[in-house]
């Protein structure tokens, strides 16, 4: 018995006498372990994902069981857009605290963006059993339902989000987008204004805002909204691509290829980068750099199905474009050009922005003398309105269709001869009183001419004809700046379908 006693007691001092070794080197591991955690969240919030996932898979290796090192890293996963293993360590943080909600909003948010509707939805149901108003979790659903194609229940949904949360942004945001897609530009406009009102700081509000601006033709708000989404986040790579789509859009295009390769040099892979300078190449006829980078860009792994889609389709229009030019250009070399070769030669001089061109070739297919449309639509883009004027002058008088007019009032108004446009705006319209375009030229050369009460009837007169749209939203802009009493609320799409053009 004392011998047993004796090994015990030895034992037990021999035990005792390295635990202050030991408790240090654990004491030094917790605190690596938290000095990477907070590092790795530090990173996610600057947006800086391939830095927070280096530093918080030190930390989850250090710290297999720890709840924040396994979430911080899915959410660093995800914002670095790969889901897969996002989703597994979401899992692991979900095992670990079942009913954290941000977590499984965040694993609804991975298997969305790999697609899986299904697993997407159940982690967002299981997220409202436990929290019934949780907007990001109503929202996800929403995302989901939008994703299969279900316009309306998104919408719904969505709305059922904003009035669970009225200070959370995001769905606000992807409300706006999906009505902006469905034109109903007016609420699309007005919703992601108020996300951005909501949460300044909000760069994907701001980024979806810029493009709502572009799409109104407010090409400076869709600048400053654009630049102010970079300062707010800028290593997301995804505001400098919107940066140089807006720049493309407005012929800036040595600054928007700067734009394209600043979001490349933050994310070699973004797609969107790659293919607006393809299209900047395509632009100046540099064929061969353009498919380069749409081979760049095909070659990323992994491609979502859009993205597979608009490169298969950008490459075959490129492709087809390539080869029409060039056969018209040798037959015109050898001067055996077709009218109908020298048509679709314009036309694709047109749709890369080259006017100038384009006229030329254009009016070589009609003659000189020629009362062409097209021509005179080419010649007004080129900066060249006297020559469209004198075609527009010639088709007014052979035909009494208002639209001849119209168009003879918009080539006055580019030669500056406001009294003459509002002459064939007026003449259009004993024409045609529905001709919608016709009022709001003329709204526009009554503004320029301060003739405010005249503008602001025309104004309205056009939004009763045509109140949906691009151009109803830009009128309503102005009316609520010159007339605020004066805005007509907008008429439901359904209402509207009836209406005359």
């Amino acid at each position: 018995m004392r011998t047993f006693v004796i090994v015990v007691l030895v034992a037990l001092i021999g035990s005792t006498a390295h635990t202050p070794a030991t408790a240090g080197r654990a004491a030094d591991v917790r605190r690596e372990s938290f000095e990477l955690l907070n590092q790795g969240v530090a990173a996610y919030r600057r947006g800086e994902f391939a830095e927070a996932v280096r530093v918080l898979e030190r930390a989850q290796a250090i710290a297999l069981n720890s709840f924040s090192a396994n979430y911080y890293l899915g959410l660093a996963l995800l914002g670095d857009r790969r889901p897969a293993p996002a989703i597994e360590s979401l899992l692991v943080a979900i095992d670990l605290e079942p009913r954290h909600l941000q977590a499984l909003a965040a694993l609804g948010d991975a298997y969305l963006s790999l697609g899986d509707l299904s697993e997407a939805r159940a982690a967002f149901t299981r997220a409202l059993k436990l929290g019934s108003s949780y907007a990001p979790a109503m929202d996800g659903l929403a995302r989901g339902l939008e994703a299969a194609g279900d316009d309306t229940r998104a919408i719904e949904q969505y709305r059922s989000a904003i009035a669970a949360n009225a200070g959370y942004a995001p769905p606000y945001t992807h409300l706006g987008d999906l009505l902006l897609r469905r034109g109903r530009i007016e609420e699309a406009v007005t919703l992601l204004e108020e996300a951005v009102a909501i949460r300044p700081d909000f760069g994907e509000g701001l980024n979806r805002l810029a493009a709502a601006y572009g799409r109104l033709g407010l090409v400076d708000e869709a600048l400053v909204t654009a630049r102010r989404a970079i300062e707010v986040e800028p290593s997301n790579a995804d505001h400098r691509v919107r940066l140089g789509e807006l720049e493309l859009e407005g012929g800036l295009t040595a600054s928007a290829a700067r734009s394209f390769a600043a979001a490349l040099e933050l994310r070699a892979d973004s797609v969107s980068a790659l293919i607006g300078l393809a299209e900047i190449a395509r632009r100046s006829g540099d064929w061969d750099r353009a498919f380069a980078q749409l081979d760049l860009a095909s070659a990323l792994d992994p491609l979502d199905s859009r993205q597979s889609t608009v490169l298969n389709e950008r490459r075959q229009r490129y492709l087809v474009e390539r080869e029409a030019l060039t056969s018209v250009a040798s037959r015109i070399a050898a001067g055996a050009a077709t009218p109908a070769d020298l048509e679709r030669s314009a036309e694709i001089h047109a749709m890369r922005g080259e006017w100038n061109e384009a006229a030329d070739l254009r009016r070589q297919a009609a003659g000189n003398n020629a009362m062409d449309e097209r021509l005179a639509w080419y010649l007004l883009r080129a900066s060249r309105p006297r020559e469209a004027l004198a075609i527009y002058e010639r088709l007014a008088l052979d035909s009494a269709e208002s639209r001849h007019e119209v168009n003879r009032g918009v080539a006055h108004v580019a030669l500056g001869a406001e009294t003459a446009a509002e002459v064939a705006f007026r003449k259009a319209l004993e024409e045609d009183p529905a001709r919608a375009v016709a009022w709001l030229y003329l709204g526009n050369v009554y503004l320029r001419a301060e003739r405010r009460p005249e503008a602001v009837r025309a104004y309205r007169e056009f939004l009763n004809l045509d109140p949906q749209g691009e151009a109803a939203e830009r009128v309503r802009r102005i009316l609520r700046q010159i007339a605020p009493d004066q805005v007509p609320h907008p008429i439901a799409p359904a209402q509207a379908a009836g209406a005359p053009g």
